[in-house]
């Protein structure tokens, strides 16, 4: 779990306590920022000319692949203060993880709040990131009605090229009749008139081919249209849903890491008062085993002191026996 990177005031100086259930949740959310720095890095070098080649053309190169492939352009200085910023809240993070105290120093309401804390920001990194994939998923549906509006557009220029193309082909073939007519006009009238009449005729067809054609191309940009509109709109439904389905996990996930924590806290709270019963149990046994002993000794005192005076006094009687015989 990540805190917030800004250090608190008043922060107590660094205590060594338990809190492997901590590192261990920390260590999952490190690894995890590990691989998005790693992306960052290998994104950074790419974009970095100086670390690939020093000619300006390699690094233009390297840009319209970047731009081709990713749709951006690179920018390393970005990328190195984003990791910086990244490295300085990282360390701002272990700071105010260094100066929080035991978990047996805690009550059991400061137990909740440290572990309402993690969810908390947990649940607001899940938030960021389904934020994040619905942006990226409506970015790439921008994207493509982008690029169905220009394949619109040449359809439509394509269509408008054909017919033009057709009319002056007609335009072409029908003055190139009337003036073959013109010229055999005097001597062959009849023919002409028909040759007129095949012209015109041809004319027409050719309208009306061109017309044809026109409205095919009319009918097949209406398809790719709607075609292209249902892929977009399947393809961002689908996103949507699975970056729904996504956050949904996400938030599952910290609402049952939430849960996890508060138990091992209270595990751990429980844990620690059984001890300190325990500690007062065998404290009170050996202050009444002392008392004990306490009491033997003063009575072995006493015996002794009465085997003193019974052994004073068989002697003086014995030395009174000796004198008078």
């Amino acid at each position: 779990m990540t805190q917030d990177p800004t250090p608190q005031e008043g922060a107590e100086p660094v205590v060594a306590t338990d809190t492997a259930w901590l590192d261990g949740i920390l260590l999952d959310e490190s690894q995890a920022d590990n691989a998005d720095e790693t992306a960052k890095d290998t994104a950074s070098t790419w974009a970095d000319p100086l670390a690939l080649d020093k000619s300006e053309k390699a690094a233009q190169q390297r840009q319209g692949w970047l731009q081709k492939t990713f749709g951006v352009s690179p920018k390393p200085d970005k990328e190195v203060t984003d990791l910086k910023e990244k490295i300085r809240k990282l360390e701002a993070q272990l700071q105010i993880l260094a100066a929080r105290p035991s978990v047996y120093e805690m009550d059991d309401s400061e137990l909740l709040a440290v572990a309402g804390e993690d969810a908390a920001i947990m649940v607001r990194a899940a938030k960021a990131k389904a934020q994040s994939m619905l942006q990226e998923a409506d970015h790439k549906g921008e994207k493509i009605r982008e690029e169905a509006s220009r394949v619109l557009a040449q359809a439509k220029a394509q269509a408008q090229t054909h017919l033009k193309e057709n009319r002056e082909e007609c335009e072409e073939r029908l003055g190139a009749a009337k003036t073959k007519a013109d010229e055999i006009l005097s001597g062959a009238e009849e023919e002409a008139k028909a040759r007129a009449d095949r012209a015109i005729r041809e004319h027409a067809r050719l309208l009306a081919e061109g017309d044809l054609r026109l409205e095919e191309v009319r009918v097949e940009v209406e398809r790719m249209r709607a075609e292209t509109k249902e892929r977009s709109e399947e393809w961002i439904a689908r996103s949507r849903a699975e970056a729904q389905a996504e956050a949904k996990s996400v938030l599952q996930d910290a609402y049952d890491e939430r849960a996890n924590a508060i138990a091992r806290l209270k595990l751990q709270s429980d844990r620690a008062r059984e001890l300190a019963e325990e500690s007062a149990r065998v404290k009170r046994h050996l202050t009444e085993f002392a008392d004990d002993i306490q009491q033997s000794l003063e009575a072995l005192k006493a015996k002794i002191r009465e085997l003193d005076e019974r052994a004073g006094g068989n002697a003086v009687q014995t030395e009174t026996t000796v004198k008078n015989v």
